[in-house]
């Protein structure tokens, strides 16, 4: 199995995208605590509590994201993986540093340091 990492984002994991900043997403339905987990391989691994039924753990992820990177919840959109653990998100409003300063700055704050970062 592989673990996340906390190390500098992975070129695919935040990018820009046609509706705004594209994310990468590696979700954790129905864990303990929801919390940004770090990098996993080219996504950034999210757990929510919420379980995988019927869209719940999606919108968990998504108002989790929207509160942790500040932005407004009617600024995330799921483009796609709605049924599965790997999804792409639109983030608008922000560009694309700020998106990796606030990731980092919140891996930080976890405890570990993310590593080199852009």
């Amino acid at each position: 199995m592989a673990t996340a990492t906390r190390e500098a984002s992975p070129p695919a994991a935040v990018g820009p995208g046609r509706r705004g900043i594209r994310l990468r997403i590696r979700a954790v339905p129905g864990a303990r605590r929801e919390a940004i987990l770090g990098f996993h391989g080219e996504a950034l691994r999210v757990s929510v509590r919420a379980p995988a039924d019927r869209g719940r753990a999606n919108e968990a992820l998504l108002d989790l994201l929207a509160d942790r990177l500040g932005v407004g919840r009617r600024d995330l959109e799921l483009l796609s993986g709605r049924s599965g653990r790997d999804k792409v998100l639109a983030v608008r409003g922000v560009d694309e540093n700020t998106i990796l300063r606030r990731i980092e700055r919140l891996l930080e704050v976890d405890g570990e340091t993310p590593g080199p970062g852009r």
